[in-house]
């Protein structure tokens, strides 16, 4: 089993987006690999300001090897008197890669068809997601979507870098001339810079060490702790901590540290 992670590396995405963007992210992973009949246990998106990107954990190597039967022309139309091959029957059979001798017959409602025994050959991981993440991406929309440089591409934002690993492996992409790679970003001002990610279990760790929390549940838990305590810290009670104020935040932030500010008594005589 392998593990799957792709970072969609953006300038800085309006908070608002950011939520719905990163449901819709894993739900149309979900539904392309599940299309694409590669399976695996269970998917992970994460997300900041400038950066979503979803972990798929136990991802099959490879599609399984998959059979089906292809009903084709009927029989009486397929020859002639001698029982030579019609064209009928002839580009049935080439479009499915056989001779027409290797063609099955089979009744449909009194009416005798040729059919075709197809193997369908399971693809590599790699080459699912290769052909499957564009479409992941383009999947995601949002209210006012912009172009870029010369780009014809729509995002919320700028891609800026873009992140397709496989265990260690890149899996290439090519978003409209952006290609993709190992390397993410750390902070913006704390930590700037590149950061290459050689295995997908480094990731979260990665940006991490490059003051860059990954997950927007664990900033929200850092978010509440730290205003409880500064407010208990100086006699007072934390207000403002609902759902949307909050929300809002941690999307506003890749590295959160909350502080306690005075305002001078002249201004609030």
């Amino acid at each position: 089993m392998k593990k799957y992670l792709l970072e969609i590396g953006t300038e800085e995405l309006p908070a608002g987006q950011i939520n719905e963007a990163q449901s819709t992210l894993k739900n149309s992973f979900e539904k392309e690999l599940n299309q694409a009949g590669l399976s695996f246990s269970s998917i992970q998106t994460y997300s900041t300001p400038r950066r979503l990107a979803v972990i798929v954990e136990g991802l099959a190597e490879r599609q399984e090897t998959t059979s089906k039967k292809v009903k084709g022309p009927p029989v009486k139309d397929s020859f002639d008197e001698a029982g030579k091959p019609k064209p009928s029957a002839t580009g049935f059979a080439d479009k499915h890669g056989l001779r027409v001798d290797q063609l099955d017959k089979e009744d449909f409602g009194g009416r005798e068809h040729l059919v075709a025994n197809v193997t369908i050959e399971g693809k590599s991981a790699a080459d699912v997601l290769g052909d499957l993440v564009p479409r992941v991406i383009g999947s995601l929309s949002f209210e006012r979507p912009m172009r870029w440089g010369s780009s014809d591409m729509k995002f919320s934002r700028p891609i800026r870098w873009v992140v397709s690993l496989l265990d260690v492996d890149v899996v290439p992409i090519d978003l409209d001339g952006i290609k993709a790679g190992r390397q993410t970003q750390g902070h913006r001002i704390l930590s700037p810079g590149t950061v290459e990610i050689v295995q997908v279990d480094e990731y979260i760790g990665a940006l991490r060490s490059r003051n860059v929390i990954a997950s927007p549940e664990e900033r929200r838990q850092i978010i509440l702790k730290q205003v409880q305590d500064l407010a208990s810290a100086v006699g007072g009670k934390a207000r403002l901590l609902s759902a949307p104020l909050l929300d809002e935040v941690v999307s506003l932030t890749e590295w959160p540290h909350a502080i306690i500010v005075s305002l001078s008594s002249d201004y609030l005589s």
